[in-house]
């Protein structure tokens, strides 16, 4: 999908901002605090329901309002003469009150928006999809479980709602007999969602072989997927013999929520033998392996959001990363301080210049 029309009220350091990106690149400018970071953190809001910086619901409105506003109009990359399809989001100081509205509907859920627009991140702090915790690489992982499984999202859904049952008994003390039905029952979904996590990593590693081949060419690196349990034991058997841990825990210790992808070079955890700028290059070739295994599955492009795009990356580096972009024929909004020739060469370029939360300026 690609964003037509964009328009951002009252979020972040943002009063109102009403755009029409380019199909292509589009370049936000300006100094620092002008609200260029906003920008994207406003889509990918949009898009996932959270930020990609953190922070409280309520850090989110502008200062001295009482909610922010998002909209946008898209349509299919492949049809852009088709119907548009109208998202929009609000959201309410307290308590996070708001709505989900798609094609007027107000009733809408997270889930229908997500559907019709996918976003790719890529900021400063990166890197910590490789070095964070593995809730990070779980959220990278099932990314894309949502958009090429059909039935990821029930199996998903059903397995929060059997683990936060399984986690109250065991606040409550509950006997052993009572745990064998929803011990059962997670271990069936656990199963079911790692099998779907092998699969996508299948797909996803012929495209991230080739970005990696151009990236890194000089890396052999490996991805390993840990399905948060010992893998040589049943899930059940793990949460029968760990009842009591789990009791003196008071939540659940092992299963589908505590997965990781493990990612090595020459054997060794990536976290700890690569630089910063190779860390870097590797989150950006996954997010392009990703983008190109949804686009040959689905026919989706991504949304690609990159802040700060020149941070930690050489000229050759942002060279290769640039002409992958350009290739997948996604739309890519990206920040920087000035506007400099580089910025300036993209192909079908629109720039927009940021100066205290508003547009001072668009240039083509």
């Amino acid at each position: 999908m690609r964003i037509n029309r964009l328009i951002v009220s009252n979020f972040r350091n943002l009063g109102y901002v009403d755009i029409k990106p380019s199909p292509g690149f589009n370049v936000i400018y300006g100094k620092n605090g002008a609200g260029k970071t906003s920008i994207l953190e406003a889509v990918s809001f949009l898009a996932v329901g959270r930020s990609f910086r953190g922070g409280s619901l309520s850090s989110l409105v502008k200062q001295g309002e009482e909610r922010f506003s998002l909209f946008a109009a898209v349509s299919r990359e492949d049809d852009p003469a088709g119907p548009e399809t109208r998202l929009g989001v609000s959201r309410g100081r307290r308590n996070g009150e708001g709505e989900i509205a798609l094609n007027g509907n107000r009733n809408a859920r997270l889930s229908d928006i997500i559907r019709h627009i996918c976003v790719q991140v890529i900021h400063p702090m990166a890197a910590e999809l490789i070095t964070g915790s593995p809730e990070e690489r779980r959220h990278f992982m099932d990314w894309g479980l949502f958009y090429h499984f059909r039935d990821a999202a029930r199996a998903f859904g059903n397995y929060r709602k059997v683990l936060a049952h399984r986690n109250q008994l065991l606040r409550e003390n509950a006997p052993a007999k009572a745990f064998t039905v929803w011990n059962t029952l997670l271990s069936e979904l656990a199963e079911s969602i790692t099998e779907l996590r092998r699969e996508y990593l299948e797909i996803l590693s012929g495209p991230l072989n080739a970005v990696l081949g151009q990236f890194l060419p000089e890396m052999t690196l490996s991805f390993d997927l840990n399905p948060g349990w010992a893998k040589d034991k049943p899930l059940e058997e793990v949460l029968e013999s760990g009842l009591e841990r789990d009791k003196a825990l008071n939540y659940t210790f092992s299963g589908s929520h505590r997965a990781d992808l493990r990612v090595k070079v020459n054997g060794q955890n990536a976290a700890w033998i690569l630089s910063r700028g190779q860390l870097k290059l590797l989150v950006c070739a996954l997010r392009l392996a990703q983008a190109q295994s949804l686009r040959e599955k689905t026919g989706m492009t991504s949304i690609f959001l990159i802040d700060d795009m020149g941070a930690e990356l050489d000229e050759r580096s942002r060279k290769i990363f640039t002409d992958n972009l350009t290739r997948s024929q996604s739309q890519i909004f990206m920040t920087n301080i000035e506007l400099d020739a580089a910025s300036r060469a993209f192909p079908g370029v629109r720039c927009f210049e940021m100066a205290a939360g508003e547009v001072a300026s668009v240039t083509e």
